[in-house]
C-alpha cells in the first residue's frame, strides 16, 4: 500500500541486498559474536540509488546528508567513498560529527580534509 502512493520507494525495496550473501552475513557475524552492519553488503551504486531517493525527495531545495554510524578501519577511505557516494547523488554536501570530532585533533584534520578535496572534484560543481 505504501509502495503505491510513492513509487520510490519500490526503488529502495529493491536496492536490497543478495538474499543468499545476507543469510550467510548473518551467520558469519552471529558466530563472531558481531553486530551485522548491512550497508555493507551493498555496491556503491545501490548506495548511490538510495542517495539518489533521498535527494529526490527534496526536489526544491539543497539536500545535505547528516549522521551516520561511526567509521573504524580505513577510516579515511571510507569518509571518502561515503562523500563521494552523497556528490553522486546530486547532494550539495555532509554534516560530519564523531568521524572528526571522535579522534585526534591532526588525524580530524586529515579526515576533513580528505572529505573537502573529494567535494571539490570538479565533476561535483554545479552550474
Amino acid at each position: 500500500e505504501y509502495c503505491d502512493k510513492i513509487p520510490e520507494a519500490t526503488k529502495y525495496i529493491e536496492l536490497e541486498p543478495d538474499k543468499e550473501k545476507l543469510m550467510d552475513y548473518e551467520d558469519e557475524m552471529k558466530t563472531r559474536g558481531k553486530k551485522p552492519n548491512y550497508d555493507s553488503l551493498l555496491t556503491k551504486e545501490q548506495h548511490i540509488k538510495r542517495a539518489e531517493i533521498v535527494v529526490g525527495a527534496g526536489t526544491r531545495t539543497f539536500v545535505i546528508f547528516s549522521g551516520g554510524p561511526r567509521i573504524t578501519g580505513e577510516a579515511k577511505s571510507a569518509l571518502k567513498n561515503s562523500t563521494e557516494v552523497i556528490m553522486e547523488a546530486g547532494g550539495e554536501g555532509r554534516i560530519i560529527g564523531r568521524n572528526l570530532w571522535g579522534v585526534p585533533i591532526k588525524t580530524g584534520l586529515e579526515f576533513k580534509e580528505a572529505v573537502k578535496e573529494t567535494m571539490a572534484k570538479e565533476k561535483y560543481r554545479r552550474a
